[in-house]
C-alpha cells in the first residue's frame, strides 16, 4: 500500500520549509482529511470511496473512468490513494481509523486552482504591466522520500510556456517544454531528505492586458521512488 512520500508526492515543492499545494481540495467523507492533491488532477471533482469495513479506501480523479486500487488503511496514518487510470493524479489523505464508516461511503472532493503560489509567484502591478518586468524567484524541490531520487528533470508545460523559464543556479535561463528537450533542467541524484533550489524567471511584456487566471505549471519526473 502507497504511504505518503514513497511514490509519486515523494517530490515536494516547498517555500520557507512549508509545502506549496498545487491546488485546493474541499470535501471528503468521515475519518479521512485531505492533505493535498496533484496538479494533474485538474480542477474540478474527485472522488474517495471506501467499502467494507471503512478501511478500505480508493480515489478517482477529477474526470477519470474509474477509481484506483483499493489501499487499506488499518492504521492512523498519512496514505496515498492514486487515481485508476493516471496514478501520477493522487490524493494524500490522514486517516484516523475510529472516525470510519463502516459500508460503501462515497463522497465529493473539490478541486480548485491555487493562484500566487511559489511558481506562480505575486500579482503584476498596473505599472509593471504597463513598463513591464522581470522578476526571478525561488522555491526549494525537498526529497520527502526515504529514498533518493534518480534523474530528476522539470520543464515547463507548453501551454504555459508563455514568459516563464527556469534554472538551477539564478544565472542561465531556460523554457524546455518536453521531458526530454535538450535543454531540460536535470538533478542526477538528490538523497533521501536532500533539498535543491529551484530558480523561475517571470518576464511581463509591456503593454501587457489584465488577466485574472494566468496559470503557470511546471512538469517534473524521475526514478527511484
Amino acid at each position: 500500500m502507497p504511504l505518503a512520500a514513497t511514490r509519486g508526492d515523494a517530490l515536494r515543492i516547498k517555500l520557507s520549509g512549508v509545502e506549496v499545494k498545487h491546488h485546493a481540495a474541499v470535501g471528503t467523507i468521515p475519518g479521512v482529511a485531505v492533505l493535498a492533491v496533484s496538479g494533474r488532477n485538474g480542477p474540478g471533482t474527485g472522488q474517495i470511496r471506501s467499502q467494507g469495513d471503512g478501511m478500505d479506501l480508493q480515489w478517482r480523479a477529477p474526470g477519470s473512468p474509474t477509481f484506483g486500487a483499493s489501499q487499506r488503511c488499518n492504521a492512523d496514518g498519512d496514505y496515498l490513494l492514486e487515481d485508476g487510470f493516471d496514478r501520477d493524479k493522487w490524493a494524500r489523505v490522514r486517516v484516523r481509523t475510529a472516525f470510519l464508516s463502516g459500508g460503501l461511503v462515497l463522497g465529493d472532493v473539490l478541486i480548485g486552482n491555487v493562484f500566487g503560489n511559489a511558481i506562480g509567484h505575486d500579482d503584476v502591478t498596473s505599472a509593471e504591466a504597463s513598463a513591464g518586468a522581470v522578476e526571478t524567484y525561488t522555491c526549494t524541490l525537498s526529497n520527502d522520500s526515504a529514498a533518493a531520487l534518480l534523474d530528476i528533470r522539470i520543464w515547463i508545460d507548453a501551454e504555459f510556456l508563455a514568459g516563464t523559464e527556469i534554472g538551477l543556479d539564478g544565472a542561465a535561463w531556460f523554457a524546455p517544454d518536453e521531458e526530454f528537450d535538450a535543454d531540460t533542467l536535470t538533478i542526477a541524484n538528490l538523497a533521501a531528505g536532500a533539498t535543491t533550489t529551484l530558480h523561475i524567471r517571470r518576464t511581463t511584456t509591456a503593454g501587457a492586458v489584465s488577466d485574472t487566471d494566468v496559470m503557470r505549471m511546471i512538469q517534473f519526473s524521475w526514478d527511484g521512488a
